[in-house]
C-alpha cells in the first residue's frame, strides 16, 4: 500500500478499504458510524479519501464536517469520514494515510453495534465558538 510512512504517495482506488464493517445510523446528535462486526484494537476501520479546501471554502454547515489538515488549510473527509461523532473517551482515531486520505483505526476493541467515535480536539470547538459535547 502507498499510505503512511512518508505520506507522499496518493491513495489509489484499490487501496480504499470498503467500509463493510461499519454502517450509518441515527444518534441523539444526528447520524453516526456504528460497527457491524467486532473490530479489534489497532484494526483499520476505513481509509477515507479527503478533499483539500481553502479556509474560505469551508464556511456554513460545511464547517461542521471539515478538519484541519495540519498545514493551515481544511480537509473534507469523504466516505464515512465526516460522520464519526465526538467523544471524550473515543474508541477510534484518524491519522494521515497519504496526501489525500486519512485512516481510521480502532484504539480499543469495538463491539458489533457500538458507535465508533473520535475526538475532535479542542480547536474544533473553539473555531466554531461552541461548547464541546460531553460524552
Amino acid at each position: 500500500m502507498a499510505g503512511r510512512p512518508g505520506y507522499a504517495a496518493r491513495v489509489s482506488d484499490s487501496e480504499i478499504i470498503p467500509p463493510a464493517s461499519i454502517r450509518i445510523a441515527e444518534t441523539p446528535v444526528g447520524r453516526g458510524v456504528f460497527a457491524t462486526v467486532d473490530i479489534a484494537k489497532g484494526e483499520t476501520i476505513e481509509v477515507a479519501p479527503i478533499v483539500g479546501l481553502d479556509a474560505d471554502d469551508a464556511g456554513g454547515t460545511l464547517m461542521d464536517y471539515v478538519v484541519d489538515d495540519g498545514e493551515g488549510g481544511q480537509a473534507l473527509m469523504l466516505g464515512y469520514g465526516s460522520l464519526y461523532n465526538h467523544s471524550d473517551d473515543p474508541n477510534a482515531e484518524y491519522v494521515v494515510w497519504s496526501e489525500d486520505a486519512y485512516e481510521f483505526k480502532a484504539t480499543r476493541d469495538i463491539a458489533a453495534a457500538e458507535e465508533i467515535t473520535i475526538t475532535y480536539g479542542g480547536d474544533w470547538w473553539e473555531t466554531r465558538e461552541i461548547e464541546p459535547l460531553r460524552g
